[in-house]
This record gives C-alpha cells, structure tokens and sequence, in this order.
C-alpha cells in the first residue's frame, strides 16, 4: 500500500512544481505594478506644503508689495517676478594706460677687466655688494710695475746729470765767443746738445709716469658704482688682459630701467602725454599681476619702429631703493597715459550689445527695468565710462540681464559697488589697489549706494533670500 502511495506522490511532483512557479511569477507581478503605480502618483501629485503654499500665494496675492505673499513681506519675494543684481553708477576718474611686457634692464652695465697680467693676490670685495666708483676690487702682484717703475727714475736721474753737465758747458762756451776765444759753432753744436738732453730727460719723465701708470693698474677699481655680481676669478690665478669674462660684472641699478614695447598704434598718446607738464607714470607689476614691484616715470622712446613687430621700444626709469628689480627680470608694464576726471563708471558686465548699440538695463525705484540705449568710452577689465544714457546714481543691473525686458517687473537681491583701478591684464593687486579702472570717489558710491534705486535697502542678500536662492538654483539653475 505505501508503494502504491509513493508512486501516486511522484506521478502528482511535476504538476506541484509548475504551479509554484506560477505562483511566484504572479506575486512578482503585482508588486512591480504596486510599485509603479505608487510611483507614478508620488510623481504627479503635488507635495502637500507645496500646494498650501501656492494657494496661500494665490489667495494673499492682492494684498500688495508690503503684504505677506509681497517680496517684502514675512513670505518671501512674489512668484514670477525676475531675481537680479544690480550695481550703482558712480562718479570717479579713470586711467587710461598702455600695458606690455617689459625687461629689467641696468642703467650702466661694467665687465670689470684687468689692465695689466699679473697674478691676482687679494680681492677686496663680496659677491652682491654694493661698490661705490674707484673703490678698489682687487690687487695683482705689484713688484714687477714697481721694479719697472724704479728703473725708468734711474734713467731719469742719468740722463738729467748728462742734461745739466751740458748746460754747464754750453754756459763756458758762450763766455769764451764773447771774447773771440773760440768758433761760433761750438757754441751752436753745444747748444744743439743740450736741447738732446732736455728731450732725452722729459723722455724719460714720460717713461716713469707710465711705469706709475701700471703700477696703480695692479690695484683694480670699480669703473662705475653699483652691484657686483659673481666673480669669475679666484685669488692666486693669472690674470690677462684678453680674458673676456673680467674679474667681476657691475650693474647700477639704483636707479634701474624697464625696456618695454608698445604697438605704434600707442605712440600718438605717448607722445601727447611726454609734452604735458607731468611725467607718464609706469609701474611695474609681477609676472603674476598681483603686486605692484616698483613705480616711475617714462625716461625716453627709441626712434623708429621696428618694421617686423610694428611696435616702438620705450625705456621706464625707477629709483629701485628697495631693490625689487633686477636686471634681465621679467615685468608687467602699466604706462598711464591720460586720466579721466569725473567721469561716470558702471560695471563692465552690465553693458549688453544690441542692433542699435550697447544698453543697459535701469533698475528703477518702482521695482521695474528700463532699457537704455547709451553711449560708453574709455574701459578697462571691470569698468566702464558712459557718456550718455545713465546718471551718477541710478543703478544697472550687472546679473540676470539675459531674462529681462522692458518695463519688467523685478527684485533686486545684493547690490555690488563699480569695482575700480585694475591691474594690468585686469587682475588684482594683491591687497594694493581694488580691481577695476580708477579710484572712484568714496562719497559718490555710497550716495550712489543709497540711492532708492531698488526695493532691496542692503547691498547683500538677506539670509532667507540666500536660502531660497540655493534652493532655486538647485531645482532649476538660475532663481527666477
């Protein structure tokens, strides 16, 4: 009987097998339908905060800029109005300059040489000082000047005893002539000889002076002042007039030059600010245009230009009193050419190009933009001047302009002041200078500040519109 049970259970095993798949399959299926389902109405249906929020806006919508739903009231900015910065136009003056790339150059450069071959016996100096002109360098072994030196007295003294026997005789003869005691020509041929000796004594005067002269060689002076550099001869060594390296190189660089070129397209204003009454002012800034190295004036311009480049070489002195320059060093020129007074300066960024020229867009008290057509100048990196079109205290906005139109309604979140005096390639100075195009007047930018230009009464964005701003940003790019 139970054999019988056992082959009925194994006949039934594939069909239970079967079924269970099935089962499995099934229970699957309706959870990836719950699944989705849940999703798709997680997706669709709006948050329930959400929802209140937006009927709270709507329903509170009318009770103006100062109610709650109002962008000055306790619920934030309105919906659907334009997010922007904006930035006041100052009053403030502007350099307009010429930057280039400039070489440190020493004003007078000297290959200390020795005059005489000798043996170099002590050098009187240190790598890096700093050497006043005729200070002694260097001394070469003397003995062989002063041996040559004591020799040519010795000829000296011979031929002036020689000189002075022959005046002697010529003084006899000339008593003997007058009592017709001897010829004429005696006289003469005395005579003759002691002009001889008084050649031959002021020959060798020359030959002692000379032997003095390089004698005082042995002892080597500095031929200008300035820096010495690494000296190229130790002592102990022969030195020869012919070596090319010398003993040492001598810079003067207090003061120092900058050689700098500039486009011929640039010489017209050079040359109008050379015959003003000022000097042209060069700074020169590091590699990096962080930091401004040192400050001078514009020294001379070459005369011609150079045919390959088209630019015209300059040359910028600079007392150099702290040494910040060096010669063959690398700089960034910044000549300033002209300086605009009171003049009118907006950010560069708000300027906008149209088919009818550049404009701006006005930020007006009523919280609205106007569209200005205007008329710029002179600009640097940050900056620029307007001519025509805005008013020292209307404020532009500088950020956001690409949503904008006329008339507009919008709120003004931070406001940035006209940033000024700008390094050369329109990087800062480092804590120096701020950055932009000229020193704006203080009193003028916080009027211009103040001025009731927007809704917003800081310059910086409150706290809670910083929040909603990232959120903004975070659920769609730009806030709106």
């Amino acid at each position: 009987m139970s054999n019988m049970n056992n082959d009925l259970n194994k006949g039934n095993h594939p069909s239970s097998t079967r079924n269970s798949k099935r089962f499995l399959w099934v229970v699957a299926i309706i959870v990836v339908v719950v699944a989705a389902w849940f999703g798709w109405n997680r997706w669709h249906t709006p948050a329930a905060g959400t929802t209140g929020a937006s009927a709270e806006g709507g329903a509170q919508a009318g009770r103006g800029p100062g109610g709650p739903g109002g962008p000055s009231g306790p619920g934030g900015r309105q919906r659907g109005v334009t997010t922007v910065v904006a930035s006041p136009a100052v009053s403030g003056s502007m350099d307009i300059s010429v930057t280039a790339l400039g070489t440190v150059t020493a004003r007078n450069t000297a290959i200390v040489r020795v005059q005489v071959a000798g043996r170099l016996e002590q050098i009187f100096f240190q790598e890096g000082q700093s050497v006043k002109a005729g200070q002694v360098l260097a001394q070469i072994d003397p003995r062989t000047f002063q041996l040559q030196r004591d020799s040519a007295k010795a000829q000296y003294d011979k031929d002036l005893a020689q000189l002075n026997v022959a005046k002697l005789d010529l003084a006899r003869y000339k008593t003997l002539l007058s009592q017709d005691s001897i010829a004429s020509q005696q006289v003469d041929t005395q005579a003759a000889l002691v002009a001889q000796n008084q050649a031959t004594v002021a020959s060798d005067a020359a030959a002692i002076a000379q032997a003095q002269l390089q004698l005082g060689y042995t002892k080597v002076t500095a031929p200008i002042a300035g820096k010495v550099g690494l000296r190229q001869v130790d002592v102990g060594n022969l030195v020869q007039t012919s070596d090319a390296n010398g003993l040492v190189v001598i810079n003067e660089v207090n003061p120092i030059s900058v050689v700098f070129s500039v486009p011929q397209q640039s010489l017209a204003s050079v040359i109008r600010g050379m015959k003003g009454t000022d000097p042209l002012i060069a700074e020169a800034w590091s590699a990096d245009n962080r930091k401004v190295l040192a400050s001078g004036k514009l020294k001379s311009v070459d005369n011609q230009i150079d045919t390959t480049t088209g630019t015209i070489k300059l040359k910028a002195e600079f007392t150099n009193d702290d040494d910040s320059l060096f010669p063959n060093q690398f700089v960034n020129i910044r000549l300033v050419t002209k300086k605009l007074d009171n003049v009118t300066l907006i950010p560069l960024t708000a300027v906008q190009q149209g088919t009818n020229g550049p404009y701006v867009y006005v930020a007006k008290p009523d919280n609205s933009v106007s569209l200005r057509q205007i008329e710029t100048g002179a600009a640097d990196a940050k900056s620029v001047t307007v001519t025509k079109g805005v008013e020292v205290g209307e404020s532009v906005v500088v950020d956001g302009t690409d949503r904008l139109t006329d008339g507009m309604k919008v709120q003004v979140m931070a406001q940035r002041v006209v940033p000024t005096a700008a390094a050369p390639g329109g990087k800062h100075r480092g804590g120096k200078r701020p950055e932009g195009g000229g020193s704006v007047d203080s009193s003028a930018a916080s009027s211009a500040a103040n001025a009731p230009a927007n809704s917003s009464p800081s310059t910086t964005p409150k706290d809670g519109q910083k929040s909603e701003q990232k959120g903004e940003q975070k659920a769609g790019g730009r806030p709106q």
